[in-house]
């Protein structure tokens, strides 16, 4: 890969991940007004009640709760909530996993370990099919809880992807136009210069080392920030950038820096050379 291939090979990635978030976000708006939607049995959840959390244990007293309980009505509450469960996974196939590529005709195993990717453990659990899991008030707010959670952190992701193609940009910018520069000089053989005009490009040199230098020195401090609700949803810019270019097609998570520091030492090389050239014309 080029040196100015990397950065611009970053740029296509995170063009890519924008597209795949700008899907998930309104697919979770309607997977959440679909559950919304859903009366859990046993009664309406009450709309006065905070989000269940599932650090509370929610869910697990919930499904004991059904367990105790004797009351006749028990075996029709439990087939009318294995039906809004089986609902739920469907409606998730049809929004979340659509917008994910994966299809809305997957199996239920691949449905639930969708949920799971996305949701957690507890809440793949809760709709998995073939267990005593009851679609209870509890149960629904947590779910909604988990889904308002998994919204928030696209929200995060997507703000800092804005921030990593404005960083890219003007990286973007300096490489260009200092790689334009050095092709269109190597054109000119330094034994065909003359003192001023190697001194020239000596100085030409040192700017856009200069420039890089700047460009490398904005970039670490991205990299070391957060982004918006980055700090809240524990994202940090470094981290984004691991995801994004820890794949296939980079041969490091650090494009921008790497084709930068490339950059510097190349025109530091040219200074050498230059330099060389100069001496021998004193």
């Amino acid at each position: 890969m080029s040196v100015e291939t990397a950065v611009h090979v970053a740029f296509d990635r995170v063009d890519a991940e924008t597209d795949r978030v700008d899907s998930l976000k309104p697919a979770f708006g309607r997977f959440d007004a679909r559950v919304r939607d859903l009366e859990p049995v046993g009664g309406r959840s009450s709309s006065s009640t905070g989000p269940t959390r599932l650090a509370d244990g929610g869910i697990a007293a919930a499904h004991h709760h059904s367990r105790q309980s004797g009351s006749p009505g028990t075996a029709d509450d439990a087939a009318g909530s294995d039906r809004r469960i089986r609902t739920i996974r469907n409606a998730f196939a049809r929004t979340v996993l659509s917008a994910r590529g994966e299809g809305t005709d997957a199996s239920a195993v691949a449905v639930v370990r969708a949920i799971r990717s996305e949701f957690g453990d507890e809440i793949a659990v809760a709709l998995a099919p073939g267990t005593d899991a009851r679609f209870t008030p509890a149960v629904k707010r947590a779910v909604r809880s988990a889904i308002a959670t998994r919204r928030a952190e696209l929200h995060a992701f997507r703000d800092a992807l804005d921030r990593e193609r404005e960083s890219l940009r003007s990286a973007r910018t300096d490489v260009d136009a200092v790689v334009s520069w050095i092709a269109s000089a190597d054109e000119t053989p330094l034994s065909g210069l003359g003192f001023e005009a190697l001194r020239d490009r000596h100085e030409t040199l040192e700017r856009h080392r200069e420039r890089c230098a700047e460009r490398l020195e904005a970039r670490q401090a991205t990299l070391g920030s957060a982004t918006g609700h980055g700090a809240e949803a524990g994202l940090t810019h470094r981290s984004l950038v691991s995801h994004l270019y820890a794949v296939d097609g980079f041969s490091t998570p650090y494009p921008v820096i790497s084709t930068v520091v490339r950059l510097i030492d190349c025109c530091e090389s040219c200074q050498r050379s230059v330099r060389d050239h100069l001496t021998r014309r004193v």
